[in-house]
Parts: C-alpha cells; sequence; structure tokens
C-alpha cells in the first residue's frame, strides 16, 4: 500500500515559512477548509488523489492521507491544540491512536493587516540566494514575486538542488513552492524533472475561510483505542 500524504510529499504541518509549507499551523490565523490534490506523473508512477484540510482558530489541524492506488482515505491526522493530543484515525479498521502533546502558546490575537503587510513587505524583499547542506548539496532559491489565483495573493520561490549525494531520496531537484501569505496557508508545491516537466504537483483548492465545525475533530464511538508506538510526550514547537 503506497500512502500519499504528509510524509510521502515531505508536506508536514509547518509554519509558513518562504519556502511555503502545504498547511500551516501554530499561528492564529482565520480557520478554513479546503481540498488537497496530489498529482503524480513519474515513470511508472501515475495516479491522482484527492482529500481534505483543515486549520482551526485556535491552531488545531485535520488532514486525510489517502491511499495513492485506491484515493480511499488510509489515515486521518488531527492535531487537536483544544484537548493536548494529537490523534491518527484508521477509518477501514475503525481504529484510533492518540498522544499527549504539548503545543506551544499561540499568541493572543491573529495577526492584524499591518503584521500581514510587513510579512509581504519582507518577501517582495526577498533575494536569490545559493546555500549549501550539511552533506554537500547545494541549493538556490529564486523568489517568482506574487501572484493571484482563486481570488488569493500567493509568493512563490523556485528551489534547485544540485551535488546531492549519492544517498540522497530526491527524486526532482528542481521545486516550485506557492503560500497565502495574508492566510498562513501553503497553497501548491511542484516538482520538475531535467526537462522541467512536471512530475509532481501538490495543491490546495477550494479554499473556504471560516469556523470549523468541532466534531470535524472527534473521534468516531465505534472506533477502537490502539496503543502508540513509542513512549513519552511529544512537544511540539514553532
Amino acid at each position: 500500500m503506497r500512502v500519499c500524504g504528509l510524509v510521502a510529499v515531505v508536506l508536514a504541518l509547518l509554519p509558513l515559512s518562504a519556502r511555503g509549507q502545504l498547511v500551516a499551523q501554530m499561528r492564529r490565523d482565520r480557520p478554513f477548509t479546503a481540498t488537497k490534490t496530489v498529482t503524480v506523473n513519474r515513470p511508472g508512477e501515475n495516479y491522482t488523489v484527492s482529500s481534505t484540510v483543515a486549520r482551526d482558530s485556535d491552531g488545531s489541524t485535520y488532514e486525510e492521507i489517502p491511499d495513492a492506488r485506491t484515493g480511499e482515505i488510509y489515515i486521518i491526522l488531527i492535531q487537536d491544540r483544544a484537548h493536548g493530543r494529537s490523534v491518527q484515525l484508521i477509518p477501514a479498521k475503525k481504529q484510533y491512536v492518540v498522544r499527549d502533546v504539548v503545543y506551544p502558546p499561540l499568541p493572543p490575537h491573529p495577526r492584524d493587516s499591518a503584521e500581514i503587510q510587513k510579512q509581504m513587505d519582507y518577501l517582495k524583499s526577498l533575494q536569490p540566494s545559493k546555500s549549501k547542506s550539511d552533506d554537500g548539496a547545494v541549493i538556490e532559491e529564486t523568489p517568482l514575486g506574487f501572484r493571484t489565483r482563486d481570488g488569493f495573493v500567493e509568493f512563490g520561490v523556485r528551489r534547485v538542488h544540485s551535488n546531492l549525494p549519492s544517498t540522497s531520496r530526491l527524486v526532482e531537484r528542481e521545486w516550485e513552492t506557492w503560500t497565502i501569505p495574508a492566510e498562513d496557508i501553503g497553497s501548491e508545491t511542484a516538482g520538475y524533472g531535467e526537462n522541467h516537466e512536471l512530475r509532481m504537483d501538490t495543491r490546495v483548492t477550494k479554499i473556504e475561510i471560516g469556523e470549523l465545525d468541532r466534531h470535524l475533530f472527534d473521534i468516531p464511538p465505534d472506533y477502537t483505542l490502539q496503543p502508540p508506538q513509542g513512549s513519552g510526550v511529544p512537544v511540539v514547537s514553532h
């Protein structure tokens, strides 16, 4: 079974940066629900799957992880700040795993227009850069500027990887990431092959801003609790 989701496309739920994750958290921004569509077009690997992602006003997040072969939802990942826990639902088995989590405090209020504008000004000031990772890989980053899509203003960055070590698992070496700075939402991550052909595209669309139904974070009553692997209380950092 091939699972398409956070691990598979290296798109963890992390705070927004110029690098552009898909769904951000740990910031008190407006709640939303959206559709995430992953399209892969590699030799011997072709599929398109869609799922639902959401963020509540308290920073809690919800993400469905589909099976790449069938499109069925294999796992649902919930970061439930209201109850200090992370939840993994397994719909096919009607099972769930719960871990206690120590979440960092959120700012008391959402960002105001001045703070958002400050971030937009910072993004406008970004210049092309080149860096080297600990393993010797070279990463060139080029700001792509702003675009408007589906009524949202997005900011893009192109990242090109070279001199990768033989142990690298990175398939595509050229990536473009797009974010919606005003909403703290990553909207697209696209990976390109050697001739700039699109190999992988993860896109967030049908974004609806508004309060969520808190039942989205509930554990279904007919699910059976399973023990988590490992021990300890995770601490989620900014």
